[in-house]
């Protein structure tokens, strides 16, 4: 750092790169990143070589500023960029450098990005000189310092810190504030390490084909990993620990990349074919692509690869997770199943205390009386049954639930979560340890065991946290945040300007929209990976609004605080998934619930002989039927929603509804595609809701054609025991005896037997209906063999054939077959037959029920739709963006995601932007009809804010959120000529009343044109507004007038047949010139009568402005000058004594005025000036000294 005694600027940074391209490092790549940041982050870049420049620095330089203008933060400033050739004496060499150098640039149409003229170009002869000693005769020589180099290096010194300070006047404040000037350091280091392509490659073509070959590899990722794809490797994974999961889809994905070492796993066997790698090679080799842009390539697409790999494989997990809920439910009812069988058997066989084993906790009075019981009867009473089945489940169902593990649940999907979140947030999120600790540093158990605290109030407590976990975890944050040592100043300003408690209500919130879409509906989305990505970006969104604040007081949010809320959002989600996940599993157990009835209808049977239970049977049969079509019907509805929904994804694809809407809109009025332009989103999501009409017609027919085929399955299921009755009737099934004679035993027959033989004649029933073949003619229960008789093996075989849709359900009946003793089957049959109305009841209340929930299945998947819809439009055009930005991991609007429109913008004169042209018949400014990646960087634009080029208004913030290094060539522009066609038929009304379409714009109406009037120069008419008051005199008019020869010679320079009128004003205003009635050729003007004028008297604004009222007034009507760009120059050194409003003279004629500058001289009293800059929405420079008058107006020379 570097002080100086100048009056801009008080120091200097100089960054020393300590040498490029040296052989010692060899490290191109590193070279480039430097460069880069030296053109981000500096006023002046010298960049001083030995001699000669070589072509590896010229073909450097044309690859950092094809980085420099991807970068994105550096877009605000381009630095002067001055070459010096050291060492070099011969002065014709910096022609011929700039002639490469530029002529690479232009070739690549980069020359904008680093500016650069010939007089940027400098020679240096060698610093020293070598002389021979006199009289010497030893041959010796003196090395001396060459007064020549000392000269030139001084006066090159002087012309590079003055050209550094000429960029002061006109770049943002995180250029000149060093605190501001280090974060804007981090933040462009922050870019360059995380898009390391930026500074990789060696040449423009390498970066471009990278661009191409990238955007290919999306498209086949795309194409490979399909939800097919998916839903298979999530089936062959069910049931494995998350060790095998990570292995089983790291060996498949190995698989999909490209040949491996083989690993063990569980998946079949890949079909041979081409695999990623393989594809790309063949891309690459048609591209001709170097070794380095294979190397890259290769690596982008594993890195994508491994992307997906960990997204679906956290996915599978959690889908693991509940299939291992389902497991401790269904493991708990097998487990009752065993207990209800083995019960029997010890009733049967007398054992009391196998018995006493199967139920605890049962009272010993009642134990002696079913001992009692059983010893005189081998049977219970149906009281007794009934209280032993209840004693049994209640045993069990404590057991399942108890399995759940509450405390460890609560961990494993905090874990869940986190690694789902780790996956799009590194940098800020704590260490899972961190949040692990704070949720589970004690459990109800630990409470309970304490000795000496007071456990009630303590549980209490617990209980409360277990309740409100939301309300308990933000207390808990806010008050670790209110714990900072106040000592700390830093933490101190942090504390006081953050509403902590409103930010992190504000995450809450954002949370919970995510997760519960509709607030009046209980349903939620469930926790996937999808969730947590748009959770993460609003979290980011959150983050950066809290800095768009802070950077007002030089403050950003810190790391320690961005770690908090993520923190905090992890928090809320686990909630969440955790009560997702006992509600999940509260489901499969209240339907473990639903079966209970039957089973106990069956134990009861069997323990109390009753041999008159066919009719309960038949109604728990038919309703366990009627209750798996419903889960059928479920399950299947969700798969062709989803199938349904698949297949027309392309649909609601950004850019296929934005063709949509634009088809859409070429059936309409001209007024119509007027509010087209100027609302989009209502177009598109018209067209969205119409896509989504069809959509969802053609769901609801899935629906009522499922609905219809369920029901009709039901019936069938009826009426095949309708059809069964006359076989039944004619083998007498319904006497009471052919139970015995249907099944046989070789064993001493006893009262048991009959209901063991009931239980054959279910096991044959569902043999029959599950078409099994041969049907068996044996069964063993109980240790015993049971024999069908042939008569009964002869009456099965004339049994109606059984439907395949039937079939397909009886088979997935197992435990209610099992759980039945049919003594009469006629009986049973007839029974069944009697519950059809009620079965057709108790579907159709079930069936709604299935709406509800199939319609809320395609309202999710709407919802997600609607997600991937981006609202955002172009700054410049208007245009909509077409980007799906859930399909990236950066932040929406950053590198990586910025937003685009991919096919291709709108004409600017749909944003109300002119063309800087004005019709001779109407007096208006043509309607520009550019679109955006049409224009170059140099092109100046007239806006809000006077002229400037297109590289200064992308470097504005709201610019900077979008993709703007696309060609026209590189866009999909399958749309264009359809937008063209609106813009034909009804570009004329939208001219006309462009105020009322775009309120914002400065313009009533504009000239409607369909292709732009050729500019062969860019004429400009000057008005010089100069103080010509008593106070200029001396040096300030004299470096006023060098300035104003300055002005005239650059513009001459440029070629443009330029204008200008020069207004001396003091107490009155007189006008220089004749020609064009006070405006004359800005060659023609005689600049030695203007510095003849003599500066006198008081100081009047509005003289002056009044003045410019009448020649702007003429330039409208003048053939000749009504189409140069008007620029006002006012310089004054101070202001008028009495209260003046002299915009209000010029603020009518706004519209004609490009660029209002206003350079004060010398003063610090700048309250009126700062009024004129806001009416007339000009560009005040700081307080000049008057020998800084000349650079001033070199700037506006150059600039305008």
């Amino acid at each position: 750092m570097i002080k100086l005694n100048r009056g801009d600027f008080d120091c200097v940074m100089l960054l020393d790169t300590e040498g490029l391209l040296s052989k010692e490092r060899n490290d191109p790549e590193y070279d480039r990143r430097l460069i880069v940041f030296c053109l981000a982050m500096s006023h002046l870049v010298i960049i001083n070589v030995l001699k000669d420049i070589d072509a590896s620095l010229t073909k450097m330089l044309i690859v950092c500023a094809d980085s420099l203008q991807k970068l994105g933060v550096s877009n605000a400033h381009r630095p002067l960029v001055h070459i010096i050739l050291n060492q070099q004496s011969n002065p014709d060499k910096e022609l011929k450098v700039f002639n490469t150098i530029i002529g690479e640039l232009v070739k690549v149409n980069l020359q904008e990005q680093i500016p650069l003229n010939k007089e940027n170009f400098h020679t240096l002869p060698s610093a020293f000189k070598e002389d021979r000693l006199p009289e010497d005769q030893t041959g010796a020589t003196i090395w001396h310092s060459d007064p020549n180099f000392i000269e030139k290096a001084q006066g090159l010194c002087k012309r590079l810190v003055d050209a550094a300070a000429q960029t002061l006047q006109h770049v943002q404040e995180q250029f000149i504030d060093p605190v501001r000037w280090i974060k804007y350091a981090e933040t462009v280091l922050d870019v360059l390490r995380e898009y390391p392509d930026m500074t990789y490659f060696n040449d423009i073509k390498e970066q471009r084909d990278y661009d191409l070959i990238s955007d290919q590899i999306w498209v086949k990722l795309k194409e490979t990993f399909t939800t097919d794809l998916r839903t298979k490797l999530f089936g062959q994974v069910i049931g494995k620990s998350v060790k095998d999961t990570e292995r089983d889809f790291e060996e498949e994905f190995s698989k999909l990349e490209g040949p491996k070492a083989s690993v063990a796993c569980g998946f079949q066997e890949q079909i041979p074919g081409e695999t990623l790698l393989d594809w790309l090679e063949v891309e690459l080799k048609h591209a001709k692509a170097s070794d380095d842009l294979r190397q890259r390539l290769k690596a982008f697409l594993k890195i994508q690869i491994g992307s997906r790999l960990r997204a679906w494989r956290e996915a599978a997990i959690m889908n693991n997770r509940r299939r291992q809920l389902e497991g401790i439910v269904s493991q708990g009812k097998e487990q009752f199943q065993k207990a209800i069988q083995t019960t029997i058997e010890a009733v049967r066989k007398r054992d009391f205390s196998h018995l006493k084993k199967l139920i605890p906790h049962v009272d010993e009075r009642d134990l002696g009386d079913i001992q009692n019981t059983i010893q005189n009867s081998y049977r219970l009473t149906t009281n007794q049954a009934g209280f032993i089945f209840d004693e049994m489940f209640k045993e069990t169902e404590s057991s399942v639930s108890n399995a759940f593990y509450f405390d460890e649940q609560l961990q494993s999907c905090l874990e869940l979560v986190y690694r789902n979140y780790n996956i799009f947030e590194k940098n800020d999120l704590p260490d899972f340890t961190v949040l692990a600790d704070e949720t589970t540093t004690f459990t109800r158990n630990t409470i309970e065991q304490f000795k000496y605290l007071h456990v009630p109030t303590l549980l209490q407590e617990y209980e409360q946290y277990q309740s409100d976990q939301i309300t308990y975890l933000r207390n808990f944050i806010l008050n670790k945040a209110s714990e900072s040592s106040t000592s700390d100043t830093n933490v101190s300003i942090w504390r006081e300007l953050l509403q902590i408690k409103r930010s992190f209500d504000e995450i809450c919130t954002v949370t919970k929209r995510v997760i519960i879409s509709d607030p009046t509906n209980v349903h939620r989305q469930q926790i996937d990976i999808d969730l947590v990505h748009e959770v993460v970006t609003k979290i980011r969104d959150h983050i950066k609004k809290i800095n768009n604040e802070l950077d007002k007081f030089k403050l950003a949010v810190s790391k320690y605080y961005r770690g908090t809320m993520y923190a905090y959002t992890i928090l809320i989600s686990t909630k969440f998934y955790y009560d997702e996940q006992f509600h999940f599993f509260d489901d499969i157990l209240q339907k473990l619930r639903l079966e209970v009835p039957g089973w106990r209808t069956y134990f009861i049977t069997m323990v109390t002989q009753d041999q008159n239970n066919d009719a309960r049977f038949a109604e728990i049969f038919v309703k366990a039927f009627v209750d798996l079509v419903t889960v059928d019907f479920i399950q299947k509805g969700e798969a062709e929603i989803q199938t349904q929904i698949a297949g027309q994804d392309k649909f609601y694809n950004r850019k296929t509804m934005l063709q949509a809407a634009d088809m859409e809109a070429s059936t309409k009025t001209p007024e119509e595609i007027c509010e087209y332009f100027k609302n989009p989103e209502k177009i598109i999501n018209d067209t969205f809701k119409k896509n989504w009409d069809v959509t969802n017609r053609a769901i609801k027919n899935i629906i009522a054609t499922l609905n219809a085929n369920y029901r009709s399955t039901i019936i069938q299921f009826l009426q095949h025991f309708e059809e069964m009755k006359p076989v039944l009737y004619t083998y007498k099934a319904n006497e009471t005896t052919f139970i015995t004679k249907f099944v046989t035993t070789s064993t001493a027959s006893d009262d048991l037997n009959i209901l063991y033989k009931g239980k054959c004649v279910s096991s044959l029933l569902r043999a029959y209906f599950c078409q099994q073949n041969p049907l068996p003619s044996k069964i063993q229960l109980s240790n015993v063999t049971y024999q069908v008789s042939d008569e009964g093996m002869k009456m099965l075989r004339e049994f109606p054939h059984s439907q395949e849709n039937t079939s397909k359900i009886l088979l997935r009946m197992t435990a209610t077959f099992d759980a039945m003793s049919i003594l009469n089957l006629a009986d049973f049959a007839e029974q069944c037959v009697k519950r059809k109305d009620s079965a057709l009841e108790a579907f159709k209340n079930n069936a709604e029920t299935i709406h509800t929930k199939l319609q809320q299945c395609a309202d999710d998947m709407k919802r997600k739709f609607e997600g991937k819809q981006c609202k955002e439009t172009c700054p410049s055009c208007h245009r909509i963006c077409d980007v799906d930005h859930t399909t990236f991991t950066s932040l929406v609007g950053t590198p990586g995601n910025l937003h685009d429109c991919q096919l291709g913008h709108w004409y600017r004169a749909l944003s109300g932007m002119v063309w800087d042209y004005i019709d001779a018949t109407t007096g208006l400014y043509e309607a520009s009809v550019l679109r955006c990646e049409e224009v170059s960087d140099s092109h100046i634009i007239m806006t809000e804010d006077g002229l400037k080029t297109w590289a200064a208004i992308k470097a504005d913030i709201k610019h900077k959120m979008w993709e703007w290094n696309r060609t026209a060539v590189h866009r999909q522009t399958g749309g264009q000529t359809n937008y063209i066609s609106l813009w034909s038929r009804a570009g004329k009304v939208w001219c006309e009343n462009l105020k009322n379409y775009r309120p914002e714009s400065k313009f009533e109406k504009i000239h409607f044109v369909t292709a732009n009037t050729t500019l062969s120069t860019r004429s400009n008419h000057y008005i010089c507004l100069l103080d010509g008051s008593g106070s200029m005199q001396g040096s300030r008019w004299t470096f006023l007038m060098k300035a104003v020869r300055e002005l005239v010679n650059i513009r001459k320079s440029k070629g443009p047949d330029d204008a200008a009128s020069f207004v001396i004003f003091s107490d009155d205003a007189q006008t220089h010139g004749f020609e064009f009635k006070a405006i004359r050729s800005l060659t023609d003007i005689d600049l030695k009568r203007l510095e003849g004028l003599m500066p006198g008297s008081g100081t009047n604004f509005d003289v002056a402005f009044k003045k410019s009222h009448d020649l702007l007034t003429i330039a409208r009507t003048n053939a000749r000058v009504c189409n140069m760009r008007h620029v006002i120059i006012f310089l004054t050194d101070g202001e008028p004594s009495s209260p003046q409003e002299p915009w209000k003279f010029l603020e009518p004629l706004r519209t004609m005025i490009k660029a209002f500058w206003i350079l004060p001289c010398e003063t610090n009293t700048l309250d009126k000036l700062k009024k004129i800059e806001e009416h007339m929405r000009g560009e005040m420079k700081k307080s000049l000294n008057a020998d800084q008058l000349v650079a001033a107006f070199n700037e506006i020379a150059s600039t305008t």
